[in-house]
Protein backbone atom coordinates (compact mmCIF):
# COMPACT_ATOMS: atom_id res chain seq x y z
CA UNK A 1 0.00 0.00 0.00
CA UNK A 2 1.66 3.34 -0.53
CA UNK A 3 1.80 5.41 1.81
CA UNK A 4 0.64 9.52 2.42
CA UNK A 5 2.69 11.91 3.31
CA UNK A 6 1.68 15.57 5.12
CA UNK A 7 1.96 17.89 2.72
CA UNK A 8 4.43 20.14 4.96
CA UNK A 9 6.78 17.94 5.76
CA UNK A 10 7.12 20.44 9.26
CA UNK A 11 4.83 18.59 10.59
CA UNK A 12 6.88 15.93 10.38
CA UNK A 13 9.88 17.81 12.14
CA UNK A 14 8.87 16.24 15.69
CA UNK A 15 9.35 20.28 16.39
CA UNK A 16 5.90 20.45 17.89
CA UNK A 17 5.87 24.14 19.13
CA UNK A 18 1.57 24.44 18.65
CA UNK A 19 -0.97 23.89 20.92
CA UNK A 20 -2.54 20.47 20.12
CA UNK A 21 -6.03 21.72 18.32
CA UNK A 22 -3.71 23.77 16.38
CA UNK A 23 -1.62 20.82 15.17
CA UNK A 24 -5.15 18.88 14.64
CA UNK A 25 -6.25 21.43 12.57
CA UNK A 26 -3.20 21.88 10.54
CA UNK A 27 -3.10 17.92 9.88
CA UNK A 28 -6.75 17.66 8.88
CA UNK A 29 -5.81 20.50 6.26
CA UNK A 30 -3.19 19.10 5.12
CA UNK A 31 -3.99 15.87 4.22
CA UNK A 32 -6.48 13.76 2.37
CA UNK A 33 -8.07 11.18 4.73
CA UNK A 34 -7.99 7.52 3.28
CA UNK A 35 -10.46 5.79 4.11
CA UNK A 36 -8.77 2.06 4.30
CA UNK A 37 -10.30 1.10 7.53
CA UNK A 38 -13.34 -0.53 5.87
CA UNK A 39 -10.77 -2.82 4.18
CA UNK A 40 -10.54 -3.99 8.16
CA UNK A 41 -14.08 -3.95 9.40
CA UNK A 42 -13.36 -6.83 12.20
CA UNK A 43 -16.22 -7.44 13.54
CA UNK A 44 -18.48 -6.02 11.17
CA UNK A 45 -19.52 -2.86 13.31
CA UNK A 46 -17.89 -0.32 10.62
CA UNK A 47 -21.62 1.34 10.22
CA UNK A 48 -21.61 1.95 14.47
CA UNK A 49 -18.76 3.62 13.92
CA UNK A 50 -19.82 6.40 11.97
CA UNK A 51 -22.24 7.31 13.95
CA UNK A 52 -19.64 8.07 16.21
CA UNK A 53 -19.42 11.71 16.65
CA UNK A 54 -15.76 12.74 15.47
CA UNK A 55 -13.86 14.96 17.95
CA UNK A 56 -10.15 16.40 18.13
CA UNK A 57 -10.10 17.11 21.77
CA UNK A 58 -11.50 15.65 24.77
CA UNK A 59 -11.64 17.20 28.04
CA UNK A 60 -10.68 15.22 30.93
CA UNK A 61 -14.29 14.95 32.55
CA UNK A 62 -15.54 13.48 29.87
CA UNK A 63 -13.11 10.81 29.55
CA UNK A 64 -14.10 9.78 33.14
CA UNK A 65 -17.48 9.88 32.14
CA UNK A 66 -16.50 7.41 29.54
CA UNK A 67 -14.20 4.82 31.36
CA UNK A 68 -16.35 2.70 31.84
CA UNK A 69 -18.05 2.79 28.28
CA UNK A 70 -17.21 -0.32 26.06
CA UNK A 71 -17.72 1.65 22.87
CA UNK A 72 -14.60 3.84 24.59
CA UNK A 73 -10.96 2.75 24.03
CA UNK A 74 -8.29 4.87 25.76
CA UNK A 75 -4.51 4.99 24.19
CA UNK A 76 -1.34 5.82 26.44
CA UNK A 77 1.29 7.43 24.00
CA UNK A 78 3.63 8.46 26.56
CA UNK A 79 7.51 8.50 25.01
CA UNK A 80 10.45 10.55 25.15
CA UNK A 81 12.69 10.32 22.19
CA UNK A 82 15.90 10.13 24.63
CA UNK A 83 15.01 7.14 26.58
CA UNK A 84 12.59 5.30 24.24
CA UNK A 85 11.48 2.97 27.40
CA UNK A 86 10.08 6.09 29.01
CA UNK A 87 6.94 6.05 28.58
CA UNK A 88 7.06 2.25 29.20
CA UNK A 89 8.06 2.85 32.53
CA UNK A 90 5.80 5.87 32.97
CA UNK A 91 2.51 3.45 32.16
CA UNK A 92 3.61 0.32 34.36
CA UNK A 93 3.88 3.48 37.04
CA UNK A 94 0.77 4.80 36.36
CA UNK A 95 -1.97 5.55 33.86
CA UNK A 96 -5.91 6.08 32.86
CA UNK A 97 -7.62 2.94 34.18
CA UNK A 98 -8.23 0.50 30.86
CA UNK A 99 -5.56 2.88 28.83
CA UNK A 100 -3.32 0.47 26.62
CA UNK A 101 0.04 1.70 25.65
CA UNK A 102 1.02 2.21 22.46
CA UNK A 103 5.05 2.53 21.86
CA UNK A 104 6.03 5.37 19.10
CA UNK A 105 9.52 2.82 18.11
CA UNK A 106 7.12 -0.27 18.27
CA UNK A 107 3.47 0.87 17.23
CA UNK A 108 3.48 3.81 15.83
CA UNK A 109 6.21 3.47 13.22
CA UNK A 110 7.24 1.16 10.75
CA UNK A 111 11.02 -0.56 10.00
CA UNK A 112 13.48 1.65 9.29
CA UNK A 113 15.68 0.88 5.56
CA UNK A 114 18.06 3.75 5.73
CA UNK A 115 15.62 6.44 3.36
CA UNK A 116 12.51 6.70 5.50
CA UNK A 117 13.41 8.30 8.32
CA UNK A 118 13.98 8.27 12.14
CA UNK A 119 9.95 7.21 12.43
CA UNK A 120 8.32 6.08 9.34
CA UNK A 121 5.00 5.11 9.28
CA UNK A 122 4.19 1.71 9.10
CA UNK A 123 2.35 -0.37 6.50
CA UNK A 124 -1.61 0.07 7.21
CA UNK A 125 -2.52 -3.83 7.80
CA UNK A 126 -0.02 -3.71 10.31
CA UNK A 127 -1.00 -0.91 12.31
CA UNK A 128 -4.62 -1.52 12.06
CA UNK A 129 -3.57 -5.66 12.83
CA UNK A 130 -1.71 -4.04 16.06
CA UNK A 131 -4.23 -2.28 17.41
CA UNK A 132 -7.50 -4.66 16.97
CA UNK A 133 -5.32 -6.76 19.02
CA UNK A 134 -5.15 -4.14 22.09
CA UNK A 135 -8.91 -3.93 21.78
CA UNK A 136 -9.99 -1.90 19.32
CA UNK A 137 -13.33 -2.03 17.13
CA UNK A 138 -14.27 0.22 14.46
CA UNK A 139 -17.30 1.52 16.32
CA UNK A 140 -15.18 2.29 19.49
CA UNK A 141 -14.38 6.23 20.32
CA UNK A 142 -10.63 6.34 20.90
CA UNK A 143 -8.93 8.92 23.30
CA UNK A 144 -5.10 9.50 23.21
CA UNK A 145 -2.68 11.39 25.51
CA UNK A 146 0.97 11.64 26.31
CA UNK A 147 3.09 13.62 28.70
CA UNK A 148 5.12 15.92 26.33
CA UNK A 149 2.08 18.41 24.93
CA UNK A 150 0.85 16.21 22.74
CA UNK A 151 2.62 15.22 19.88
CA UNK A 152 3.10 11.42 20.12
CA UNK A 153 -1.20 11.47 20.92
CA UNK A 154 -1.11 13.51 17.38
CA UNK A 155 0.46 11.24 15.64
CA UNK A 156 -1.82 8.37 16.73
CA UNK A 157 -4.93 10.70 16.26
CA UNK A 158 -3.83 11.15 12.40
CA UNK A 159 -2.52 7.62 11.68
CA UNK A 160 -6.16 6.49 12.55
CA UNK A 161 -7.57 9.23 10.42
CA UNK A 162 -5.54 8.18 7.76
CA UNK A 163 -6.69 4.86 8.21
CA UNK A 164 -10.13 5.86 7.89
CA UNK A 165 -11.15 5.68 12.10
CA UNK A 166 -12.77 9.14 12.45
CA UNK A 167 -14.04 8.51 16.59
CA UNK A 168 -10.72 9.60 17.82
CA UNK A 169 -9.65 12.58 20.23
CA UNK A 170 -6.59 13.52 22.42
CA UNK A 171 -7.07 14.25 25.78
CA UNK A 172 -6.68 17.89 26.46
CA UNK A 173 -3.63 18.64 28.66
CA UNK A 174 -2.59 15.23 28.12
CA UNK A 175 -1.63 12.93 31.27
CA UNK A 176 -1.09 16.32 33.09
CA UNK A 177 -4.77 16.92 33.19
CA UNK A 178 -5.55 13.74 33.84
Amino acid sequence: MAQEKAKDPALWSGRFSEPVSELVKRFTASVDFDRRLAEFDIDGSLAHARMLKACEIISADDLAAHLDDPHWIVFDCRHDLVDTEAGSRAYAAAHIRGAHHVQLDKDLSGPKNGHNGRHPLPDAATFCARLAALGLRNDMQVVAYDASGGPYAARLWWMLRWVGHEAVAVLDGGWSAW
